[in-house]
């Protein structure tokens, strides 16, 4: 009898120890999951979008108005849009994308055209990809996919951005 006692109390001792921080599980402090947690959010809203092409260094013109959030196989896909605009306010956004052309450029971004002022279907289009490297390594961090085209009929233009993680 006094073998089960014993062996009893060893057991409610180990659970005892090991439910009350006994493991080696290292706790995290409080401001590095606050600190966390402000930089989670989802590329599926539209705030969560605005999110991450701000910290890209990306803003979007005021004339551009936001539309939806597609996904087109593994990415997510901002799109804008203006209708009827007149050349004025095409040159202003042409200007705005040559000029955020030349900021990712500068602050290190890879550039790829894909298509540069290609005429098909009534529209014009450009499609660039930008790639930027993870620090400290040759793997792909960054990507980002910004493609413009102008409706010439409907005097629309439509912004598409696409970030992504790799």
């Amino acid at each position: 009898m006094m073998k089960r006692i014993t062996v009893l109390f060893l057991l409610v001792s180990l659970v005892l120890v090991w439910s009350c921080g006994g493991g080696s599980e290292e706790k995290k402090a409080p401001e590095a999951t606050a600190k966390k947690k402000v930089k989670e959010y989802s590329l599926k809203t539209q705030e969560g979008m605005m999110k991450k092409l701000q910290e890209f260094g990306i803003s979007i013109p005021e004339e551009l108005v936001f539309i939806e959030i597609t996904k087109k196989s593994s990415d997510l896909t901002a799109k804008f849009e203006k209708e009827g605009i007149d050349e004025t306010v095409k040159a202003g956004l042409d200007k705005w994308h040559a000029g955020l052309v030349s900021q990712l450029t500068a602050s290190g971004w890879k550039k790829r055209d894909i298509r540069v002022n290609e005429k098909m279907f009534g529209a014009v289009y450009n499609q660039s990809i930008f790639m930027k490297p993870k620090g400290g390594g040759s793997s792909l961090s960054n990507t980002l996919d910004i493609s413009t085209a102008y409706d010439l009929e409907k005097k629309k233009y439509t912004l598409y951005v696409s970030p992504a993680a790799y």
